[in-house]
């Protein structure tokens, strides 16, 4: 009972498809980022699908414990959110604009319109 934690090689198996810490990163911020289907991702990394889910499953709660350790957990309500942005300095948005549906009625169509198509830019 007085003695120390066991300190156990690290074994990269010969079939394993995400062997570093670098792969395990990039294959989980794919799959947040593209939102595949887990077989769809699996198969782009060369894995059966249960063993993707597994992976998955795992990769993500180690994720969401290293960004909470970090104090950079993703806001939960808009009041968070609201401090959160009071406290920055600067602020980079990835934004695109997304297509609609075009309404029917002319006043909704002008409340939707952003002006980019007939927008000009001088260079």
């Amino acid at each position: 009972m007085d003695g120390f934690p066991r300190k156990r090689k690290i074994n990269v198996r010969k079939d394993g498809v995400l062997c570093s810490t670098q792969d395990k990163l990039c294959f989980i911020l794919s799959y947040l980022k593209n939102n595949t289907l887990q077989e769809t991702h699996a198969s782009n990394w060369g894995m059966k699908q249960p063993q993707c889910n597994l992976w998955i499953h795992f990769l993500l709660q180690r994720l969401y414990v290293t960004l909470d350790g970090m104090q950079l957990v993703p806001s939960e309500d808009s009041e968070s959110l609201m401090k959160l942005l009071e406290t920055l300095q600067k602020l980079y948005l990835d934004g695109t604009e997304r297509s609609i549906q075009r309404p029917l009625h002319k006043e909704e169509q002008k409340r939707h319109y952003s002006g980019k198509k007939n927008a000009y830019c001088e260079a």
